[in-house]
């Protein structure tokens, strides 16, 4: 697809495409965000898993680092990867603490099982040295944003950042499932666990950032790995 046809850019964490965990969070979400392309679940789960996949499967398996925004009309796509390119190559490799199954509001996900200041450090060197490239929010995202409820704090960063869970909000988290409040939460834990390995969950390195973009029909595709230069 051609970078300028992308409605949105972000900037995301990805396991390695052919890592267990990858080929898992591709074919649990339905959408290769690596190949840009449809993976159908080998073997239906439940009748429901559809509608669990439903709103998370648009953005493929990731953990957000710097959230998705419009381009600033005074800035080019070009630039963009440019300076990213810069910024990303003055990171250090680290690696990611082991993961496990948790639920995060009425989402399931996983997260690291102890805290990683790398990840959080790399998040907040992204949107803060990038944000230059990022549009202000149209009044509607605001109002999106708050429909859920923010702390005052989260309001701050909000306005500042375009986005509420950024900074001290932060919290690194793979995304495995639409809200489920409506939904069986005990059915959902169980088949995730039968699903989910003691492999996918171990300690990885880190090794780049996936620079990815929305298409119209609001699907993310990588546009390209860009890889810490130490």
């Amino acid at each position: 697809m051609e970078i300028s046809n992308f409605k949105r850019f972000a900037f995301y964490f990805l396991p390695a495409q052919e890592s267990q965990l990858g080929r898992f969070g591709a074919a649990w979400l339905g959408w290769s965000i690596d190949k840009g392309v449809v993976t159908p679940f080998p073997n239906p789960v439940s009748h429901f898993h559809n509608e669990m996949i439903a709103q998370a499967g648009k953005y493929g398996f990731h953990a957000t680092l710097k959230p998705p925004f419009r381009l600033h009309e005074d800035r080019s796509i070009e630039d963009l990867i440019e300076t990213a390119t810069i910024v990303i190559a003055d990171i250090n490799h680290f690696e990611l603490p082991p993961l496990m199954l948790d639920q995060m509001d009425d989402f399931f996900v996983l997260r690291t099982k102890i805290d990683c200041p790398d990840i959080n450090n790399l998040a907040q060197t992204l949107v803060t040295k990038l944000d230059g490239f990022r549009a202000r929010p149209f009044d509607e995202e605001l109002q999106r944003r708050r429909s859920s409820g923010l702390s005052k704090r989260q309001e701050e960063l909000l306005l500042a950042w375009g986005y509420p869970f950024v900074d001290d909000e932060f919290r690194f988290h793979l995304t495995l499932t639409s809200r489920c409040d409506q939904l069986s939460v005990a059915e959902i834990d169980d088949i995730l666990k039968k699903h989910i390995t003691p492999e996918m969950l171990a300690p990885m390195k880190v090794t780049d950032v996936g620079f990815v973009g929305e298409a119209e029909d609001g699907r993310f595709h990588l546009i390209k790995r860009i890889p810490f230069g130490h």
